[in-house]
């Protein structure tokens, strides 16, 4: 069963902020303030803080987290020249991106709690570049999508669907397109961070299986549709 520590996590940090203006307040402490250098890195941090625990961990949650620890520090006075950094660190990913050009598609194996039994999803990333991957008429157990400055579309149109699914998906600047087979019932969970979650997925309430899709849209637009959606 999938853990719920959103809540958890958000209310504690409401209440680490209460007490620090309490703490300002009853003197125990001065100058606490939610306005700090940086402070809008948080509607990264938190999201994705939320995602890895209620998820774990995955390449999208990783980078995600790692992309809003590294603007917060940043804008600190003492780390103000990684800003430098930004253009040596896209070279770095460019040169890491052309060097692993195999390694932007795999498959993860997922052990189910419930009875032990083992499966596998495709994992498909997409860097610095654009990819249209048809997944054909196989077997869907799942998929986990990461975009970086790219944009993928995945046409799961033909994919069968024998059970629920979950979709798992990170986009960070650019975005990503997902077509989903027909008849098929589709919730959505998204969490839009300067970015778009759109749905013209035809969802049939009808439909035995639900394909559930977990999407985090930072300054990218996430787009889900079925196969028979104009």
């Amino acid at each position: 069963m999938k853990r719920n520590y959103g809540g958890l996590i958000v209310g504690l940090v409401f209440i680490g902020i209460g007490i620090g203006y309490t703490g300002n307040i009853v003197g125990w402490w001065s100058g606490f303030t939610i306005f700090f250098p940086g402070w809008w890195s948080l509607f990264i941090i938190v999201p994705f803080t939320v995602a890895i625990a209620e998820s774990g961990f995955n390449t999208g949650n990783f980078i995600g987290l790692l992309l809003g620890l590294f603007l917060l520090v940043a804008r600190q006075p003492q780390f103000r020249y990684l800003w430098k950094l930004v253009v040596p660190f896209t070279l770095f990913a460019i040169g890491f991106s052309i060097i692993f050009k195999s390694k932007l598609f795999k498959y993860r194996r997922v052990v189910k709690a419930e009875d032990g039994k083992a499966f596998y999803i495709p994992v498909y990333r997409c860097w610095l570049s654009s990819r249209q991957i048809k997944f054909g008429r196989f077997e869907l157990h799942g998929a986990e999508i990461t975009t970086l400055f790219g944009q993928l579309v995945l046409d799961l149109s033909d994919a069968i669907i024998t059970k629920d699914v979950v979709i798992d998906v990170t986009t960070i600047f650019n975005g990503a397109k997902i077509i989903l087979p027909p008849h098929v019932k589709m919730a959505p969970s998204a969490n839009p961070i300067f970015g778009r979650f759109i749905d013209r997925a035809s969802s049939d309430p009808s439909a035995v299986h639900t394909v559930y899709v977990n999407a985090n849209c930072i300054f990218a637009d996430t787009e889900v549709k079925t196969g028979d959606t104009m």
